[in-house]
């Protein structure tokens, strides 16, 4: 199965490719010995986080004086991880993890030029020894994190900033549904800052499915925080549930990071959080955020609405409501 022209075969004998198989891809020290390895003339120089599948560093190459920064993500994908997650241990178990991961990168390659996703420059796999484990290692542009874009504005963004944030990942929404993928996890922490176009963008589509608008998936993937019930329930959903997690993240944005029908300023109490949980999950109409107006309020309930035929019924659709917002008028 080759995954990119630019990408070693999975399950390649090539003995230049294979790995010893206690080579941890979490040791930091073995971290910058598989940039080397990838992208020789790349260097580490911090690590920014985790992201879905890998963790991330920031990464930089010198050359006629001139330094260029990129981010990279590093992977590894072992016989455990399937059997972790439910599959057996067997080798065909192991190339459809690999694949899966793998299609993370092929669905971003795929919505290459487009103004709110992030984009990818490189990515290779390459298999350990004993054929038990797969290392992927992608290399992407560096962007600034939606948190630390936050903690810029002082921890609470405007109406409009907010507004701006929904807008520019509505518009990345309607570029992956086009394409037939829904993103499956869209949340805070996948969005971020381009500070050259002053524009934010979608990334880790690590849980990202190519499929018809028209099919409906029962698999149970994202994030609990921003699911919409009916993926929470296992049941059938569709590109619709991408627009529940941008209207609750609107929300989140908007309330301080206090998800709905919680007290602000409350220390953290485990069946006040239980309760919320289940009123967003049986559907229950949420309240306006601290901030904003009542437009953005029945905007984020349009967007969340527990029934999935009471959202807006595209992203296209998201995106022309926020744009009518007449709060644009203001700022």
């Amino acid at each position: 199965m080759v995954l990119d022209p630019n990408v070693t075969e999975v399950g390649s004998n090539s003995s230049d490719t294979l790995l010893d198989p206690s080579f941890l891809v979490e040791d930091d020290g073995n971290l910058k010995l598989w940039v080397s390895r990838f992208w020789p003339k790349w260097h580490i120089e911090k690590y920014l986080g985790r992201g879905s599948f890998g963790q991330v560093y920031e990464i930089s190459k010198q050359e006629m004086g001139y330094v260029t920064r990129s981010a990279a993500k590093v992977l590894r994908i072992t016989e455990e991880d399937t059997n972790a997650g439910g599959l057996s241990g067997s080798q065909p178990s192991l190339q459809a993890s690999v694949k899966a991961a793998y299609g993370e990168i092929e669905s971003m390659k795929e919505l290459s030029g487009e103004p709110n996703i992030v984009i990818i420059n490189e990515s290779r796999c390459e298999p350990y020894a004993d054929g038990r484990a797969y290392v992927i290692g992608i290399r992407m542009e560096l962007l600034q994190g939606l948190d630390q874009r936050w903690q810029q504005f002082g921890s609470r963004f405007s109406d409009e900033e907010a507004m701006r944030v929904a807008r520019d990942v509505c518009r990345a929404l309607i570029a992956c549904h086009k394409h037939n993928i829904w993103h499956r996890d869209v949340k805070p922490k996948n969005v971020f800052w381009c500070e050259r176009t002053g524009a934010y963008k979608l990334g880790d589509l690590g849980a990202a499915k190519q499929m018809g608008l028209r099919t409906q998936s029962a698999t149970f993937i994202g994030t609990l925080d921003y699911m919409a019930p009916e993926v929470m329930a296992y049941k059938p959903y569709s590109h619709t549930a991408d627009i529940y997690s941008l209207g609750i993240m609107l929300f989140y944005l908007l309330n301080y990071g206090v998800k709905p029908f919680l007290p602000l300023g409350k220390e953290f109490d485990a069946k006040l959080d239980e309760s919320a949980t289940q009123k967003r999950l049986a559907g229950e109409a949420f309240p306006n955020p601290v901030c904003g107006d009542d437009y953005i309020g029945d905007l984020i309930r349009s967007a969340t609405a527990g029934n999935p035929k009471h959202r807006f019924k595209s992203a296209q659709a998201f995106y022309n409501a926020i744009c009518a917002w007449p709060g644009w008028d203001r700022v």
